[in-house]
Formats: C-alpha cells, sequence, structure tokens
C-alpha cells in the first residue's frame, strides 16, 4: 500500500494538474462549458494511452537501447528538476506561456508535454520494469485525480484567481524540485553501490 501510495502522489505531482489549469483554460478559452469537458476528457485519453503505452512498451524500450536504472534514474531526474525550474522561472520559451486560445488543441499541447511530458514517461517506464506490482493502478488513480481537477479547472480559476493558481503552481514546483533531487540522489546511490 505505501508504495502504490508513493509512485501515485509522484505521478499525481508530475502530471501537475494544478499546474496546468491555467494552460487548459486559457487554450480552451474560446469553447463553451459542454465543449470545455469534452475536449478536456479527449486530450486527458490521449495522454492515458501514451502512459499505458509506455507502462508496457517502456520496459522493452530501455532493455533494447541497454538503459540501465541508474541512467533512467538520473536522466528523468535532470528532466523533472529542468521543467521545475521552468515552472518557477519562465521564460519566454516556456510552453505554457506560449499557449493561446482560439484553436482547437489536438494533442498538442495538452495532452503531450503539458500531461504526459518525457520525464513522466520515462518515469512510468522505470516503474514499470522496477516498482510494485501496484504501479498501474497508481497510474489510473494519478490519471483520475488530475482528469477531475482539469475538468473543474474553470472553477478553480474563479475560486482562486490567477495569483492564486501560480502560488500553487510554484508551491508544486518546489515540491517537484525536491522529487528531481531525490531521483537524481538515488541514481547517484546506485551508482556507488553498484559500481564503486
Amino acid at each position: 500500500m505505501t508504495c502504490s501510495l508513493t509512485i501515485f502522489f509522484t505521478l499525481f505531482l508530475m502530471m501537475d494538474a494544478i499546474g496546468n489549469i491555467a494552460s487548459f483554460v486559457e487554450v480552451l478559452s474560446h469553447v463553451d462549458k459542454k465543449r470545455y469537458g469534452l475536449v478536456v476528457l479527449r486530450e486527458m485519453a490521449i495522454a492515458l494511452g501514451f502512459l499505458l503505452f509506455f507502462y508496457f512498451v517502456g520496459p522493452f524500450l530501455l532493455e533494447a537501447v541497454n538503459a540501465s536504472e541508474i541512467t533512467v534514474l538520473i536522466s528523468s531526474g535532470m528532466i523533472l528538476f529542468l521543467f521545475a525550474l521552468s515552472v518557477l522561472y519562465p521564460s519566454d520559451k516556456n510552453i505554457r506561456l506560449q499557449v493561446k486560445g482560439g484553436s482547437d488543441p489536438f494533442i498538442v499541447p495538452l495532452a503531450i508535454p503539458l500531461i504526459a511530458g518525457p520525464a513522466l514517461l520515462a518515469t512510468i517506464s522505470l516503474y514499470a520494469a522496477t516498482a510494485c506490482p501496484a504501479t498501474l493502478e497508481a497510474i489510473f488513480l494519478a490519471w483520475a485525480a488530475s482528469s477531475v481537477i482539469l475538468l473543474t479547472g474553470r472553477f478553480w480559476q474563479r475560486i482562486l484567481g490567477k495569483g492564486g493558481l501560480m502560488a500553487l503552481e510554484r508551491l508544486f514546483a518546489l515540491i517537484l524540485v525536491m522529487l528531481a533531487v531525490q531521483r537524481i540522489m538515488m541514481g547517484l546511490k546506485l551508482f556507488f553501490t553498484t559500481y564503486i
């Protein structure tokens, strides 16, 4: 149970539903309430498809390129760290700042990379290969929780405002930084215990 909760919490933070509310609302600002829900569900379903693909195929891909657990831990930690920094210190190239409303999105940028980003896909591949059997359950739970948050995104934006959402986004980004550092340290620890 502890393993399942840990994986759920990690995946939920990496999906970053709270931080993605503003982007989803902005991209879908031109659609009505019913259409908003349908598009969010469609994009989340597409993201889930990618998550499941990497859950089932990821371990084989890692084996095919001979990527060790150490490599995946450190590289996914670095990707997650860079992502968290881009949230804390956004630049003009940040994907969230580039999203604009007015067109109906399909896959990019909502499903990928805002939900199913590279760090999340690498993490799922690693969990599928090495973690507890409850990984698949944790994926569905994290996805469902993120979907509910994003489906009610307009409500949360009205209640919290852009300032409140930004504060929550920065808070979750700080937690993501800690997760990233932890993954890198786990990779380094595994490296030293394996090779030194």
